[in-house]
């Protein structure tokens, strides 16, 4: 009878054990969702932003005609970029931190002033890299 009673105990104490050890994880992943959420709602005002700014180059009859990656376009490599647009400007994307710009550039030669440092020139619309 004696070990019947230790029996029933142990398997209480497991059962007792299981589920805060099953409450903890279930914490942890809430936690976890509402990171990735929390990031969601960051990337989406993100989007908005940069949909803005696009709305604004093709109310302004800019669109954008071309994308370019004067230092080559490497998979899972983010870098500027240059956007050629309907009419005839060429324009430089790139970040600084937290913020994005957008830079008209004319004529002349340049360099990425990411890690990659990759130099390009423009002559009348047309670039080379």
């Amino acid at each position: 009878m004696y070990k019947l009673i230790v029996f029933i105990g142990v398997a209480l104490l497991i059962t007792a054990c299981g589920s805060h050890v099953e409450v903890a994880d279930q914490s942890k992943v809430n936690d976890q969702i509402k990171a990735l959420n929390d990031r969601l709602a960051e990337l989406e005002i993100e989007l908005t932003t940069v949909n803005q700014q696009i709305k604004v180059l093709e109310d302004a009859g800019m669109a954008v005609n071309e994308v370019i990656n004067p230092c080559g376009d490497q998979v899972g490599q983010y870098d500027e970029v240059i956007l050629k647009l309907s009419s005839g400007q060429v324009v430089a994307f790139f970040e600084q931190g937290d913020k994005r710009f957008l830079s008209i550039l004319d004529n002349g030669t340049y360099m990425t002033t990411d890690v990659q440092a990759c130099r390009f020139s423009i002559t009348d619309g047309e670039i080379s890299y």
